[in-house]
């Protein structure tokens, strides 16, 4: 999966910030990202990602064998990707609660879809093809179209229409609801 880029913001998953802090200094790394490398240090230390110690840059530039720390497990699954805002939108008072909702909308519909693709492929695997127009597959039809508007990957909705338009705000609860469902199934040990 390949990090997206929507309006300058940089949805990227832990994986891949991983990777990237250990193929570039955290400086060059932080310009591609419109921070600053103080900035940088300090989501991957919120995001448990481990960085590249003093010197590593200069060893790794001499040829000498450097070690690269793993990347440890994530305990909390919610906060496996995550959104990356440059400076200056930060800077804007105005739009930070809105880049925060936006943010974890965001989150929650990559969580859902991904949620809806492993139900799909358990449901195949049980019950062989999903017929059109079984429940299952109204079932999933009605999820996807939930996810669908919120993600701004798909660009149907722009992210300053949403407060104006009910139906947004009425797919936003939806899929708060349907967040909170899929995590209580996960704790009980349901699929």
């Amino acid at each position: 999966m390949e990090e997206q880029i929507i309006d300058n913001i940089v949805a990227i998953t832990r994986n891949q910030l991983y990777e990237r802090v250990w193929s570039l200094p955290l400086k060059i790394l932080a310009r591609d990202f419109g921070i600053s490398d103080v900035r940088l240090g300090r989501i991957c230390r919120k995001h448990g990602i481990p960085l590249p110690g003093i010197g590593y840059w200069a060893k790794f530039k001499s040829g000498k064998e450097v070690g690269r720390k793993e990347l440890p497990p994530i305990v909390n699954r919610s906060i496996q990707s995550f959104p990356i805002i440059p400076e200056p939108i930060i800077n804007d008072k105005r739009g930070i609660k809105q880049l925060e909702k936006q943010a974890s909308t965001w989150n929650n519909c990559q969580i859902i879809r991904a949620y809806l693709k492993a139900v799909e492929a358990e449901a195949v695997k049980k019950f062989g093809e999903i017929e059109q127009g079984s429940p299952i597959d109204n079932w999933l039809k009605s999820c996807y179209n939930y996810v669908e508007p919120l993600d701004p990957a798909t660009k149907l909705v722009e992210w300053f229409e949403r407060d104006s338009n009910p139906i947004v705000r009425d797919c936003e609860k939806d899929v708060k609801t349907l967040f909170l469902a899929i995590q209580k199934r996960q704790k009980r040990g349901v699929f």
